[in-house]
């Protein structure tokens, strides 16, 4: 059945317009998008300036970016391109990405109905990261951009069982990769996924080697010309971070209850079901028993996500940022138990982070996208379909996204 303009609900061109006044206002509803700007913009003009020297000592600018997008910048900064056009020109392609997640969402859920299509669009709309790297260009969203087509293809791989799909979704990857280089550990997803479908065959062997060769410049530039700016940058500098950015136990607490946050309204409204396990809370329970006793991650060193640092706002101390943690980590068991590359998707997004500081943003608006395209869950799409979930998932969403601005 095809859709009509009459069938998108009206709070979807309330968000789309909002969307546009962003633009308009400089909306900086993540705190650091502006910031992050001017900080590639000074590099983009460094590469403007002396190409040579820019790539040849780039680990110096302290910058955890690729610098696939600054150099770009740069051609476009020795052109005198106004400021103005580039992020007007990034705003417009950033569209592609909730255009892509629809084409995922028709691909995934071919049953599902056109008005449960646009919320999920929606909540893309309301992401503050998305909004505000939509209005401050960033290689993140570019990433996430090609990120979102691997996946399309993936799923059309995955639906039709087609090679060539296979091959683009290692192409489309690689671009994500090179964009955005915490994307690459998604590589061992797909790849284990494609080996479990297609067997030890002449095709895998030929996806290995696409994969060699498409990682043969990033791996040469880091590891040969010794161009490591993915551990020489840092968010900020503390002596002895290093011992902080390798604990892993950190990464655990703090990123599962940042993915947790993203789950709390569909767990609310039992779309996505928790049934109580004994097995499971035991489970849950030494995890962050573990967890807590080498936790070292401190308010100081900025990000965290949003429980983290309601913890110490509200009580000076993590204790309710534990017992939250607690829940975080028992509902992730519950809802991804059921398959293995659920706990390998949950790996991946803790190796994806290997820099001291984590941010709500690195999961925002990742997550929700992962959950309805690559996690194997079981959705009550029938409890979606209800005005009173609708209204409760948008609130949640837009308080989100409002606190962004208080903020």
């Amino acid at each position: 059945m095809k859709e009509k303009l009459t069938d998108i609900p009206h709070y979807f061109f309330l968000i789309m317009l909002s969307y546009v006044f962003a633009f308009l206002i400089g909306e900086n509803s993540t705190g650091g998008a502006i910031i992050d700007y001017n900080n590639q913009k000074k590099l983009s003009q460094a590469f403007s300036n002396n190409f040579l020297d820019t790539i040849n000592n780039y680990e110096s600018f302290g910058t955890r970016h690729s610098p696939i997008i600054p150099m770009f910048l740069g051609v476009l900064e020795y052109l005198s391109i106004p400021d103005k056009f580039l992020r007007l020109f990034h705003f417009l392609i950033s569209l592609s990405l909730p255009i892509i997640i629809f084409k995922c969402l028709k691909l995934k859920f071919d049953f599902l109905e056109f008005k449960i299509k646009i919320l999920l669009i929606s909540l893309i709309f309301l992401s503050p990261t998305f909004r505000s790297l939509s209005v401050w260009p960033d290689s993140r969203i570019l990433g996430l951009v090609f990120f979102v087509t691997s996946i399309y293809y993936y799923l059309h791989f995955e639906k039709n069982n087609l090679f060539k799909y296979a091959i683009l979704n290692t192409i489309f990857l690689s671009i994500s990769a090179y964009l955005s280089p915490n994307f690459a550990v998604f590589s061992i997803f797909f790849f284990a996924k494609f080996l479990k479908i297609l067997g030890i065959n002449k095709k895998i062997l030929s996806l290995i080697f696409l994969n060699v060769l498409l990682a043969f410049p990033a791996f040469h530039f880091i590891f040969i010309e010794k161009h490591n700016f993915l551990f020489a940058a840092k968010a900020i500098t503390i002596e002895g971070s290093e011992k902080h950015q390798f604990n892993y136990f950190n990464k655990i607490l703090l990123i599962s209850s940042i993915l947790f946050f993203y789950l709390i309204p569909f767990i609310y409204l039992k779309i996505l079901e928790i049934n109580i396990s004994k097995k499971d809370f035991i489970l849950a329970f030494f995890i962050v028993l573990i967890s807590s006793f080498f936790f070292d991650y401190k308010s100081t060193f900025s990000g965290g996500g949003i429980f983290f640092n309601m913890s110490y706002f509200l009580f000076d101390n993590k204790l309710l940022f534990l017992f939250i943690s607690f829940l975080s980590i028992y509902s992730l068991i519950n809802i991804f138990k059921n398959s293995l590359f659920n706990f390998l998707i949950f790996l991946l997004l803790i190796a994806s982070n290997i820099q001291l500081s984590i941010y709500h943003k690195y999961y925002d608006p990742l997550f929700i996208i992962l959950i309805f395209s690559i996690f194997s869950t079981q959705i009550n799409f029938d409890i979606m379909k209800k005005f009173k979930s609708q209204f409760i998932i948008l609130l949640y969403f837009s308080a989100f996204l409002i606190l962004g601005f208080i903020k």
